[in-house]
């Protein structure tokens, strides 16, 4: 990982991110110690529409790969 200071004057902390899944735990530790539990990783899909759109995932997909 990388920790740089923003310009800003926050710190941002660079994580490499391990594979998709989780339960995982990030410790950041310095003067004091913070644990991050129950961390989970991958893609998130976020679909919205008006209620009469109607298009099902499965529409796109192909099933019989």
């Amino acid at each position: 990982y990388e920790v740089l200071p923003a310009t800003s004057g926050r710190w941002v902390a660079m994580i490499n991110t391990p594979v998709a899944g989780g339960r995982y735990q990030i410790d950041i530790i310095g003067k004091n110690k913070l644990s991050l539990k129950n961390i989970l990783t991958g893609e998130v899909w976020l679909c919205s529409g008006q209620s009469n759109e109607e298009v099902f995932l499965s529409w796109h997909l192909d099933i019989n790969r």
